[in-house]
């Protein structure tokens, strides 16, 4: 065989290798249980979910996607996976998916100008309009959703909750369990005085995850705060 007959044939037989080869190192957009947590939309649905959603006091967070097959959304896809399990139990954060490849005749051009996926979300505050998510860095959309740490504080900075469990420590970071064991001792004095202080510091010129820790804090507090007058009552 000719050099270049041969090259050209290991070059086709490295491709062939390529296309077969498992697609294990890239998320895919859906994973097998995926509709079990997320609700899917079209064009024909979307605004009656949504509107639905808000009228029962709900947040509802909306991933846009170009394509399943958009890179930067299977890169994001196990976050968003991670997120809508560990929020599965609630009753006030549901989440959708909407494929603008299956709806083209869906036409809003505020969608994925900030790059894909664009996750947006829709309450009571928003409206019907909704928001999408806002950069915390100058990185891409796609590379900061695609850590769950960014995804998890956009969820609970929007829906305006706490995914973590003070009382039973379940679907808590390292950094929550280490501030809920340093507050869980206080008084309920304590609690407030210490909430009061991360009140007084909201003005403060602080980085976007500065921020996001304090907003966690606060919630904790809260949460621990309103734990300890449910056991005092139970005691009583």
């Amino acid at each position: 065989m000719p050099p270049l007959t041969a090259a050209f044939s290991r070059v086709a037989v490295y491709g062939a290798l390529l296309l077969a080869a498992p697609s294990a190192a890239v998320p895919q957009i859906y994973s097998p249980d995926h509709w079990s947590y997320v609700t899917k939309l079209t064009k024909d649905t979307l605004d009656l979910v949504t509107a639905t959603h808000i009228f029962h006091g709900k947040t509802f967070f909306v991933r846009f996607i170009p394509s399943p097959g958009c890179g930067c959304c299977r890169k994001q896809a196990p976050a968003w996976d991670n997120i809508t399990r560990a929020a599965a139990e609630r009753q006030d954060v549901v989440f959708g998916d909407f494929d603008k490849a299956a709806n083209p005749e869906f036409q809003d051009t505020d969608i994925g100008l900030g790059g894909w996926p664009s996750v947006w979300y829709y309450n009571a505050r928003t409206g019907a309009k909704g928001k999408p998510y806002e950069q915390k860095t100058d990185r891409s959309v796609c590379d900061e959703l695609a850590e769950e740490s960014y995804m998890k504080a956009y969820v609970e900075e929007a829906a305006d909750i706490l995914l973590c469990d003070v009382v039973t420590g379940q679907k808590c970071s390292a950094k929550e369990t280490a501030y809920i064991e340093k507050m869980g001792g206080k008084s309920p004095e304590e609690l407030g005085s210490q909430l009061a202080r991360l009140v007084g510091m909201e003005g403060s010129s602080m980085t976007p995850e500065l921020k996001s820790w304090l907003v966690s804090r606060q919630k904790i507090l809260k949460n621990l705060s309103a734990a300890l007058s449910a056991k005092l009552n139970d005691e009583l």
